[in-house]
């Protein structure tokens, strides 16, 4: 079974497993669903989502991180904790801002 559920707890979760597991197939079909899922998500899968993105941000490539950490954003703005989810986001910064 390519996704464990539908929605985007779901394309969470599997996003997270496949950048964990470094499977870039199946991170890129997760990364897909992550976007197509993100409008009709609902507090709760928002409020978990946001952390467990920003947890895997380092290891994302550098085309999707910066998807992903728009997309850890805007879990914020819709509830997410903040404080949960900057330190992957800062990190990401940091590192960028060494690379300039």
């Amino acid at each position: 079974m390519i996704f464990s559920k539908a929605g985007f707890g779901g394309a969470v979760a599997d996003f997270e497993g496949a950048v964990v597991a470094q499977d870039a197939k199946r991170s890129g079909k997760a990364f897909i669903r992550l976007q197509e899922t993100f409008g009709r998500a609902g507090e709760t899968e928002l409020f978990a989502g946001g952390p467990r993105l920003a947890a895997v941000l380092e290891r994302v490539p550098p085309g999707p991180r910066a998807v992903v950490a728009v997309l850890v954003g805007a879990c914020v703005e819709r509830g997410a904790d903040a404080e949960r989810c900057a330190p992957g986001v800062l990190a990401g910064l940091r590192t960028a801002l060494e690379g300039a």
